[in-house]
This record gives structure tokens, C-alpha cells and sequence, in this order.
């Protein structure tokens, strides 16, 4: 599931003032995207 950003949203997954703060896991889907 994407909220309207388009970042990745599941297990370890929050944002802080706007920004994504995610698992490295996370971050390495939301980067191949």
C-alpha cells in the first residue's frame, strides 16, 4: 500500500515532519521504485 507520496507503507515504516523514515528493507523497494 502507497499513501499519496508514493512512499512505501508497511512494517517500519513512519514519517517524521515530512520525512520518510524507514527499514533499510523498506527503503531499498521504495528506492528501486
Amino acid at each position: 500500500t502507497r499513501n499519496r507520496r508514493g512512499f512505501i507503507l508497511g512494517k517500519g515504516t513512519a514519517t517524521v515532519n515530512d520525512q520518510p523514515i524507514v527499514t533499510i528493507e523498506k527503503l531499498l523497494i521504495y528506492q528501486a521504485e
